[in-house]
């Protein structure tokens, strides 16, 4: 782990990348196939780094505004980066191909590692994935339900409110 200076630059991706020089890659031993953690306070991203010659300054990250306002810093904030491993709870999504149900708590920490951007693309279609294709008993359905709900975003609206679904694509089947 070693810590960096961020430099907010303009790049636009889906995915998070980092720009960083190909001096401080070859002293740090960070390949661009590596994918790196960054850690600023209680905050962590996953992000894969782009090696550029001239671009970036030795000893300097490159990241994108939105990344940066995810990780709460500003422009020269000095954030801690490291070669990332696959969070512990990958190890459970690998329990479940095999056909071993999750637990409650098992849901929770897969649930909380995603929302917290631990896992790259790659990890979160395996979560999908097995998910897919592993299916639900009626424990782990309303784990993973309350679990998103509790990560998410909640309304209070200080008096008895009721959602309605549709299950869509079926005319008719609409009921107010």
């Amino acid at each position: 782990m070693i810590t960096i200076q961020a430099k907010l630059i303009d790049i636009r991706s889906i995915e998070p990348i980092i720009m960083i020089s190909h001096s401080t890659a070859s002293k740090l031993l960070l390949r661009h196939t590596d994918t790196v953690t960054l850690r600023y306070d209680l905050n962590e991203l996953v992000a894969s780094p782009v090696v550029v010659k001239g671009f970036i300054e030795d000893n300097v990250l490159g990241i994108s505004e939105k990344y940066a306002a995810w990780l709460g810093i500003e422009e020269g904030s000095q954030i801690s980066l490291f070669t990332r491993r696959p969070p512990k709870s990958y190890e459970l999504i690998k329990k479940k191909i095999e056909g071993i149900p999750w637990s409650v708590n098992d849901v929770r920490t897969i649930v909380n590692d995603i929302s917290r951007r631990r896992y790259t693309s790659l990890e979160v279609a395996s979560f999908t994935l097995v998910s897919q294709f592993q299916g639900y008993d009626n424990q782990e359905l309303k784990a993973v339900a309350q679990s998103m709900a509790e990560v998410g975003t909640q309304f209070n609206f200080a008096e008895p409110t009721y959602d309605k679904h549709s299950i869509g694509g079926i005319p008719g089947n609409k009921i107010t």
